[in-house]
């Protein structure tokens, strides 16, 4: 896949297709259609981590995305739920992987300039049915589930 330059955004990106993605709802992102991947940083080539990150997600999308779903229905199940509490009757019901893939679409890919152990952090950013003004951000080292926010965490 090839990485390209954007003079007008200043940033390096790559249009893909990964498969994995047609298991969740469609959002603003076509199905079956390219995704953008922004390699964030401002304008910079991208990293030596970034390209190790970029190079796993293409050579593991299918593990990667099975422990990004696995991850996401745990930590929603665990932190969205308590944090929101006082408001549980108007959020979803999310038990199992399926109800997960209905309430979330990821519309783009952030390969973080952050890294851990030669690998960028990769955040799936896309909409939510519990939160449709922030949205979700979906941050996985590797194939290792680090956490679920909302979608400007990768701000941070």
């Amino acid at each position: 896949m090839e990485i390209e330059y954007s003079e007008e955004e200043d940033q390096y990106y790559s249009l893909i297709t990964l498969k994995s993605l047609n298991q969740f709802k469609k959002g603003n992102r076509p199905l079956n259609d390219f995704i953008c991947i922004d390699f964030f940083g401002f304008g910079d080539e991208p990293s030596k981590e970034q390209l190790n990150a970029y190079k796993f997600l293409l050579e593991n999308e299918e593990k990667i995305f099975n422990s990004l779903i696995i991850g996401a229905v745990n930590s929603y199940n665990s932190i969205y739920l308590k944090r929101f509490e006082k408001h549980i009757e108007f959020l979803p019901k999310i038990t199992d992987t399926c109800d997960l893939k209905k309430a979330i679409s990821i519309e783009n890919i952030i390969i973080s300039d952050n890294h851990k152990n030669d690998s960028s952090f990769i955040m799936f950013k896309g909409e939510c049915n519990w939160d449709e003004e922030h949205g979700v951000c979906l941050v996985m080292l590797k194939d290792e589930f680090i956490t679920m926010q909302s979608w400007d965490y990768h701000h941070r």
